[in-house]
Protein backbone atom coordinates (compact mmCIF):
# COMPACT_ATOMS: atom_id res chain seq x y z
CA UNK A 1 0.00 0.00 0.00
CA UNK A 2 1.41 3.31 -1.09
CA UNK A 3 1.02 6.51 1.01
CA UNK A 4 -1.14 7.68 -1.46
CA UNK A 5 -3.72 4.63 -0.73
CA UNK A 6 -3.62 5.77 3.03
CA UNK A 7 -4.52 9.41 2.12
CA UNK A 8 -7.71 8.96 0.04
CA UNK A 9 -8.75 6.41 2.47
CA UNK A 10 -8.86 8.93 4.93
CA UNK A 11 -10.36 11.71 2.67
CA UNK A 12 -12.88 9.18 2.32
CA UNK A 13 -13.35 9.04 6.42
CA UNK A 14 -13.37 12.41 6.81
CA UNK A 15 -15.21 13.75 3.96
CA UNK A 16 -15.82 17.83 5.60
CA UNK A 17 -11.66 17.70 5.37
CA UNK A 18 -10.63 20.33 2.90
CA UNK A 19 -7.97 18.58 0.44
CA UNK A 20 -4.63 17.29 1.87
CA UNK A 21 -1.77 18.61 0.22
CA UNK A 22 1.84 17.07 0.61
CA UNK A 23 4.48 18.88 2.66
CA UNK A 24 7.04 19.32 0.38
CA UNK A 25 9.73 19.11 3.09
CA UNK A 26 10.79 15.94 3.47
CA UNK A 27 12.30 15.94 6.78
CA UNK A 28 8.98 17.62 7.81
CA UNK A 29 7.28 16.14 10.83
CA UNK A 30 4.27 15.74 9.14
CA UNK A 31 3.38 14.86 5.72
CA UNK A 32 0.08 16.51 4.99
CA UNK A 33 -1.82 19.79 5.66
CA UNK A 34 -5.08 21.12 5.15
CA UNK A 35 -6.92 23.95 6.06
CA UNK A 36 -7.98 22.33 9.29
CA UNK A 37 -5.30 19.28 9.53
CA UNK A 38 -1.89 17.84 9.91
CA UNK A 39 -1.76 14.27 9.07
CA UNK A 40 1.47 11.80 9.60
CA UNK A 41 1.17 8.65 7.71
CA UNK A 42 3.25 5.51 8.96
CA UNK A 43 2.94 2.37 7.13
CA UNK A 44 4.50 -0.79 8.53
CA UNK A 45 5.75 -3.42 7.09
CA UNK A 46 5.43 -5.97 10.17
CA UNK A 47 2.00 -6.43 12.23
CA UNK A 48 3.32 -4.94 15.66
CA UNK A 49 1.17 -5.81 18.95
CA UNK A 50 0.51 -3.03 19.92
CA UNK A 51 1.29 -0.78 17.27
CA UNK A 52 4.18 1.72 17.45
CA UNK A 53 3.46 4.83 17.47
CA UNK A 54 6.31 7.44 17.82
CA UNK A 55 5.63 9.51 20.86
CA UNK A 56 7.91 11.98 20.52
CA UNK A 57 6.40 12.61 16.83
CA UNK A 58 2.85 12.89 18.26
CA UNK A 59 3.74 15.44 20.74
CA UNK A 60 5.56 17.46 18.14
CA UNK A 61 2.99 17.54 15.80
CA UNK A 62 -0.05 18.20 18.59
CA UNK A 63 2.50 21.21 19.34
CA UNK A 64 2.29 22.48 16.05
CA UNK A 65 -1.06 21.96 15.23
CA UNK A 66 -2.38 23.51 18.66
CA UNK A 67 -0.15 26.72 16.92
CA UNK A 68 -1.86 26.91 13.94
CA UNK A 69 -5.29 25.89 15.43
CA UNK A 70 -5.60 22.95 13.40
CA UNK A 71 -6.49 19.17 14.52
CA UNK A 72 -3.17 16.77 13.90
CA UNK A 73 -4.05 12.94 12.51
CA UNK A 74 -1.40 9.69 13.03
CA UNK A 75 -2.39 7.38 10.68
CA UNK A 76 -0.81 4.09 11.19
CA UNK A 77 -1.34 1.65 8.61
CA UNK A 78 -0.10 -2.60 7.88
CA UNK A 79 -1.86 -3.24 5.07
CA UNK A 80 -5.05 -3.94 4.40
CA UNK A 81 -5.37 -2.70 8.11
CA UNK A 82 -5.69 1.08 8.39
Amino acid sequence: MKTENVIQAVSSAFPRMSELREHPEQMNPFDYESDDYLVEVKIRRKDYDPWIIEEMKVDTNISIAEGAKKDFLYVNCFPPII
